[in-house]
């Protein structure tokens, strides 16, 4: 049995886990229809005997007997067809578990009302549509989003699309809902006043504002990550299973000066009391709390939220902020960059009839 579970090598031979964990096995050839096997794996003769006379009829283009009439899986070339190729390719099996359960979830709710639907008939519209219809929360229409987006990109490199519907769709601000707010310039000159450039509170703060990493990678970063070219190289725990990814960010001056005002005594740039790593979580609360003691009730994803708004703010590209932000997703980038530009438009637009908000401190005028 151990032997066999290892999966014999045989051709169009799966293997795959069902929500109850239950290992099931199916026959696929090419990119044709999967067909489940029935025989119990553990009678090696008849799973055999089950697997060469399914794989034998798939192959010249038959469909199995009728015992497997049932297991062919939904119509081919449509949306449910597609996700069902998607979670059965090996870049599904490279996403880490806690992603594959949220898209599972949520495309349980989009395939049960859309499944039919023939992959070539699937346009911006629809997808608009079904994103205006999660607005009430913009986390949940964001990772809609980038649920399909991650779908219909795979299934272009497998050639069974050649558009992404997704493109052009723009993600939701999650600030006005269930998302972490950036930092305001205000809030961070109050955190720099509350604790000085020698303070390993202020080296913790110059890692998430001038590397734009998130919590469990800063506070894993250390001294191995650092190259002699004044470059950082690190692979981000959040996406270095599904797509390894090394992040490289040139080090900023202000953070310069911040590690050799505070120099880690050990590997890690943030340290302990102890002079010890952080773990994540509890990396995450004490910098909250080191936050409120300077008057700002934010966190650590504020902090690259606001990373990315200044980086965005500079000109940076769709493809600049993948690369320096980690994300696997162009939507993210998009969503700083149209925000960045509104601003700026508008700063132009109001400079047209003379307001350039050159006008000092207002609320220091006359007491």
């Amino acid at each position: 049995m151990e032997a066999l579970m290892q999966r014999p090598k045989w051709p169009g031979l799966l293997r795959e886990k069902t929500r109850h964990v239950k290992t099931v096995w199916y026959v696929r050839v090419d990119h044709g229809p999967r067909v489940r096997l029935k025989s119990d794996y553990e009678d090696k003769a008849a799973f055999r005997v089950e697997y060469e006379e399914v794989y034998a009829a798939l192959l010249k283009g038959q469909k199995p007997g009728k015992s497997h009439a049932k297991t062919t899986g939904p119509a081919a070339k449509t949306l449910a067809w597609l996700w069902d190729q998607y979670t059965g390719s090996v870049k599904w099996s490279e996403l880490a578990a806690a992603t594959q359960k949220q898209r599972l979830n949520i495309m349980k709710h989009v395939l049960k009302g859309a499944g039919d639907m023939p992959i070539d008939k699937l346009n911006r519209k629809m997808v608009t549509m079904g994103r205006d219809a999660r607005a009430e929360t913009p986390a949940q229409a964001n990772n809609f989003l980038k649920t399909l987006r991650q779908l219909f990109a795979w299934a272009i490199k497998a050639d069974h699309m050649t558009e992404n519907p997704v493109d052009g769709v723009d993600m939701l601000d999650e600030d006005t809902g269930e998302g972490f707010p950036a930092w305001t310039d205000e809030e961070i000159a109050k955190f720099e006043a509350r604790w000085p450039i020698g303070t390993r509170e202020r080296l913790a703060f110059a890692v998430l504002l001038y590397t734009g990493l998130r919590r469990g990678d800063a506070a894993t970063l250390g001294k191995q990550h650092f190259g002699k070219d004044g470059v950082i190289a690190i692979k981000p725990a959040k996406t270095i299973k599904s797509s390894g990814i090394t992040v490289h960010v040139p080090v900023h001056p202000e953070f310069a000066v911040a590690i050799k005002a505070c120099q880690p005594k050990g590997l890690f740039i943030i340290e302990t009391v102890h002079g010890k790593g952080f773990a994540k979580e509890s990396f995450g609360n004490w910098f909250a709390e080191i936050a409120r003691k300077a008057g700002v009730e934010k966190n650590c994803h504020g902090l690259r939220k606001s990373a990315a708004m200044r980086v965005a703010e500079a000109g940076a590209t769709e493809a600049q902020m993948m690369a320096l932000f980690g994300w696997t997703d162009p939507g993210m980038a998009h969503h700083y960059i149209k925000a960045a530009n509104a601003k700026k438009l508008a700063m132009q637009a109001a400079a047209k009839v003379g307001a350039t908000g050159n006008v000092g401190d207002l609320f220091s005028i006359g007491g």
